[in-house]
Formats: C-alpha cells, structure tokens, sequence
C-alpha cells in the first residue's frame, strides 16, 4: 500500500543522493587533478626557460612554451567552469533529493 510505496520511493531517492554524492566527488577530484596539473606545467615551463636562458632560442622557444601554458591555461579554466557549474548541479540535485527525502519521512 502506501508504506510500501513510501518506502520505494524513499529508496530510490537515497539511491540518487548517493549517486549525486559520488559525481560530486569524482568532479571534485578532477578538479584538484587540474590545479595540480596546472602546477607541474607551470614548473615544466619555468625549468625549460631557464634551461635556455643563454641560448640564441630562449626567445622564440619561451613564447612558444607559454603560448601553449597560456592555452592549457584557458581550456583548463573552461574545464574548472563546466565542473563547477556540474558540481553545482548536482549539489542542487542532491538537496532536491534529500528536501523530498526528508519530506516523505515526516509524512
């Protein structure tokens, strides 16, 4: 009857929190993954422009690196804005979830 169908819906309910819960941390994971790949380019480029400094090439060579460190730079950045506006999204729906969890338990 309806306590069965209260405790069905209350279960998969719990089912799409946890669900929720575990894309937000694999979105928060990749998103430290990014920072710290961020880091260890910025390092890359740092090591390899001093490597040059008194060669003939540091010019050319270092535009060249940071171009590609300021281009990493932005798809990491619009990388970051789709995970956070993810992460936002599913903590929302994971508040719906526990909102409508929590009003089948008072019922």
């Amino acid at each position: 009857g309806e306590e069965a169908q209260r405790k069905a819906d209350s279960s998969v309910l719990e089912e799409q929190v946890l669900y929720l819960s575990n894309r937000l941390t694999r979105a928060e994971r990749l998103h430290e993954e990014a920072l710290s790949e961020d880091a260890r380019l910025e390092s890359d480029v740092f090591t390899a422009t001093a490597a040059i400094h008194s060669s003939d090439q540091r010019a050319a060579v270092s535009a060249r690196a940071s171009a590609a460190l300021d281009l990493h730079r932005q798809q990491l950045a619009e990388a970051l804005q789709n995970t956070l506006a993810e992460t936002a999204t599913q903590r929302r729906s994971a508040q719906e979830g526990r909102d409508q969890l929590n009003r089948l338990e008072v019922l």
